[in-house]
């Protein structure tokens, strides 16, 4: 299992959290419970480097989530999370 978090210095992305609606929200609890279990799995043919990919989510996918994979510590490190209105 990954445990994840926001970029440290990258406090935009955690504060864009708090103005999701609610179903965005659910939406990105949802993804970052299953990128916990498989962060490539989830990644899958994702534009972007390959440890670092773009992901879609959201019923529609509005939303866009930007992960670091770390492998040795088991870590996925968000670095950028968008919603379209």
């Amino acid at each position: 299992m990954y445990t994840w978090g926001f970029v440290a210095d990258d406090e935009e992305a955690a504060a864009l959290l708090d103005t999701l609606p609610v179903e965005a929200l659910l939406a990105f609890q949802e993804l970052m419970t299953a990128v916990e279990l498989d962060p490539w799995g989830i990644a899958g043919k994702s534009p972007g480097e390959p440890n670092m990919p773009n992901v879609l989510f959201g019923p529609h996918g509005e939303g866009q989530v930007s992960y670091l994979i770390l492998d040795g510590p088991r870590e996925v490190w968000v670095t950028r999370v968008q919603w379209a209105d």
